[in-house]
């Protein structure tokens, strides 16, 4: 069954109050370590999560102004290793922790949404997600095994 898709209000409040508890127990953790500097909090990680997390910090920056959020790129696995070494108190990933990184806790914020755009010339209107998966993963390669007539490769 398919996961019904969140309206981006929606999206936003719920990524908005995750980032928010995520970001209250790392600024509590960090404020009672006086190990760590008064730098803020560092989020590090995937580049296509960045923009989403500089939204949430900047709004939770807003109705804390005592804290002071660092986000910054390098990627996913980046993220993790900052995040596993300390360098970061939270690490951003675009993708599935792997079996030696499911050790961190993690929350998911949000999901990539794909469109699949054809030619209105193609007869083929409506594909399943099945029918897609098959595309990708070249078990279908002509659309007249979807119902179409085109004979052409797809890939």
């Amino acid at each position: 069954m398919e996961q019904p898709i969140l309206k981006s209000g929606s999206l936003y409040r719920i990524g908005t109050t995750i980032l928010t508890g995520i970001l209250v127990l790392t600024a509590s953790l960090i404020s009672g370590c006086s190990c760590i500097p008064d730098a803020g909090i560092i989020i590090a990680g995937s580049t296509s999560v960045q923009p989403f997390a500089e939204v949430l910090a900047e709004e939770y920056m807003r109705l804390h102004p005592e804290v002071i959020i660092d986000i910054q790129g390098g990627g996913s696995s980046a993220g993790i290793m900052a995040a596993r070494s300390g360098t970061a108190d939270i690490g951003m990933s675009s993708r599935e922790l792997n079996d030696e990184e499911t050790s961190l806790w993690y929350v998911e914020i949000a999901r990539d949404g794909l469109a699949v755009i054809v030619h209105p010339d193609n007869p083929v209107k409506n594909l399943t997600l099945d029918q897609v998966r098959d595309i990708y993963a070249a078990s279908v390669t002509r659309w007249n095994q979807l119902g179409g007539r085109i004979q052409r490769y797809m890939l």
